[in-house]
Formats: C-alpha cells, structure tokens, sequence
C-alpha cells in the first residue's frame, strides 16, 4: 500500500512524498510551487516525479539517527527501521523550515516558544536536542512546534567539552567566521552547551522557520544506506567535493570558497577533528555557506575513560587536508595545496586568506577567553601552538 507525507513550507503544501515500497520514496511538487521554494538544491521544482534514487540522499539528511529513531519508536510505538514513520514523528521539527504531516494535518502557524523542561537523561543518551527558553528554562518545544536551540550535555567521558566547544566557537567567531551564538548552562548540575539553531528565528516573540540543508545533502550522500559516508575515509564528500558543489549551487561562489578555505584553517587550529560535511549549513533560498554552530576541539582531548578502560584517540581528519589525515601532519603548504586543488583558486587568492588568520589566531583566543568563562590555559595554548606550527610551515 502507498503511504503519503504532504510537505510544508511557510504553512504552504509544496510537495508530497510518497512510499512507493518500504523506505524507498518519491517525491513531487505540487502544480504551482514558485523555483524559490525548493526543497533542496539536488531537487530543483520541476512538473516530474522524483525518483528513490535522487531522492534517498536529501532524506537521510533529514532521519534522526540510530539513537533518536530507538527513543522515537520506543515513544510512538513503531519498528525503528521504517523511515516514514520516523518522518511523521519527528516531521514539525526537522532541519530546515520544512514540515512533514499526514494527508488530514496542516502545520500550526508561528506561535511563541512552548514546552516541557528537558528530560537531561534523554538528552545525556542522544547526545543533542532540540530546545526552547520558555521563562528562562530550557525546554523540549510542544509537538507540532519547532525548537530554537541545540542543546548538548557535557559528554561523561570527555569532561570540560562544554567549555572546549563555546571557546572553539568563540575563538571561530573571533576569527570573522559566521557562528551561531554558544551558551554555557547548569541543568541539575550537568553542564550543557545551548548553540541557537541557524535554522530559527524569534520575531515578535514568534518562532520562524528558515530553510537550509547541510552540505553532506547538497553532496548526495545517502547517510541511510551508509551512516558513516559522511566522513571521507568511507566514501564521503571531502573538502573539494564541497568546493565543487558550492561552485555549482552558491549564489556567490567566491565568497563562499574563502569561507571554506577559512572554515578548514580554522578547524585545523581549533584541532576540530570532525570537521565534515554534515557540519556545514548551506542556507535557502539564499544559497549561501551558512554559520557554524558546531566547533570542538576534540584533539585536545588525549585519552576518554569508559567502562573497558582508558581509551587512546586516534584523532584522525573527518576529512583530509592536501590528502593528510593526520593533523599534526598537515603544514602551511598543505592548507595551500589543497585550496589550490579547488576550482577556481590560485596560490595568489588562497595564502593571504590563510596567512591572516593565523596571524589573529592569538588575539582571538586572548578575546575569546573573556567570552567564555573558566577555560583553561592549556586549550588556549594548544590552539596558539597550533596556529604557530602552521604559520612556520
């Protein structure tokens, strides 16, 4: 039997989804729909039907992962595996501004944020979740309304990620990359990073929804088939392969390469290892590399505890730099070499670029760490000596 999804925009149907055979999915514009009002850049309005196969890689941007689908089918009551299921679950709340209903459903239109308190143990055992300040406290919004924040609990294991996260952040930020605003809490003692939501907007006290998908999507991976190509190691986009795609599908292609050639030299720095592609927002219909809101420095992190024990981290590169996956590795001529790969960019446009953020790299952890309280020295000077070992070449 074919089951259907009608999806929203701005509380418009744009387009249905249909279930041709379990999880595999069609999906098709509605007669009138305007080109703005895309869906995502691999799926431009057109009169035809998409096919399982142009289709496969945008949606599974969209499915929660292992975690959330086990709590989802827990909560409602389905087989975790059944994608269609997951999408009307989860469906007024998705990345972007789209929403997914039922054929008797229409989307609430924009209210104010609402909500219950967050359960910290489900967000503790998801690792991230969707949230909104409701008289000073984080709460999970009301079904059918979107959150405003991501919210992340310090991880157990990697005690001090909060503050490691909100200074890389910062530090980003304080080197002219667009970022989403982090802030540090306490829930029943837990630390917990909230990073606002590049997708959302208060107006009037209204909660908006504004499109974007990631850059993982506008690549094609299909995360579904293989949870783990979005890394490229497992056949994932790397930094090229999104140069390639922002040349083709960027309003402004130029300024978006350069944020690129900064976002890679930054992460390299900061010693954000998991760098990819399902980190970069790619905003519409603007069509622009959107702000980041994810910056760890997980190479300052040596070693985690769990219950087996002491574990080493590998810290290899979610994604490689002139073909090195090993940060230490990389130098000032490889950061040069691999923005040279791209299209479009020389040695001339790419060195200035990198040769003056690592030149601020200093003064921005020095302001950075008056944004965020209690960070220690230590991570101050890992990035500090990082930036120097590249600037040395």
């Amino acid at each position: 039997m074919i089951r259907s999804l009608r999806v929203f925009e701005d509380g418009r149907s744009i387009g249905q989804l249909r279930e041709a055979r379990t999880n595999k999915f069609t999906f098709t514009y509605e007669p009138d729909v305007q080109p703005e009002s895309l869906v995502s850049v691999r799926l431009p309005v057109d009169e035809d039907r998409y096919s399982p196969a142009h289709v496969a890689g945008w949606l599974a941007g969209l499915l929660a992962d292992e975690d959330a689908r086990a709590h989802l089918a827990e909560v409602h009551d389905f087989a975790p595996h059944f994608d269609l299921r997951v999408l009307e679950a989860i469906g007024s709340d998705l990345p972007g501004a789209l929403v997914f209903l039922g054929e008797d459903d229409d989307p609430l239109p924009p209210g104010p944020p609402t909500g219950t308190p967050v359960d910290l143990e489900l967000a503790l055992h998801l690792g991230e979740v969707g949230v909104v300040n409701v008289d000073g406290q984080w709460c999970a919004p009301d079904q059918g309304t979107p959150s405003t924040h991501w919210l992340r609990p310090e991880d157990p294991m990697l005690p001090g990620a909060v503050v490691a996260e909100a200074f890389g952040l910062a530090v980003a930020s304080e080197l002219g990359l667009a970022v989403m605003e982090p802030t540090i809490d306490l829930i029943d003692g837990v630390p917990v990073l909230v990073v606002a939501r590049p997708d959302r907007s208060l107006e009037d006290g209204l909660v908006l929804r504004h499109h974007m998908e990631h850059m993982g999507q506008v690549c094609g991976i299909d995360t579904a088939r293989n949870p783990d190509a979005i890394y490229e190691e497992a056949d994932g986009p790397g930094f090229i392969d999104v140069a390639e795609q922002l040349l083709e599908v960027s309003a402004e292609p130029r300024a978006d390469l350069e944020q690129l050639v900064r976002l890679m030299t930054a992460g390299l720095v900061i010693g954000n290892g998991n760098a990819h592609a399902g980190m970069m927002p790619f905003l519409l219909p603007e069509r622009r590399l959107g702000p980041v809101h994810s910056m760890l420095s997980t190479e300052w992190f040596t070693e985690v505890e769990t219950e087996e024990g002491v574990l080493e981290l590998d810290h290899r590169l979610a994604m490689s730099v002139n073909d090195i996956w090993k940060s230490d590795g990389v130098d000032h001529e490889d950061l040069v070499m691999e923005a040279t790969r791209w299209p479009t960019l020389g040695r001339v446009m790419v060195q200035p670029w990198i040769d003056e953020l690592l030149a601020e790299v200093p003064n921005a952890v020095e302001r950075a760490s008056t944004r965020i309280s209690d960070v220690p020295s230590s991570l101050g000077d890992f990035v500090i000596d990082r930036a120097n070992a590249l600037s040395r070449g």
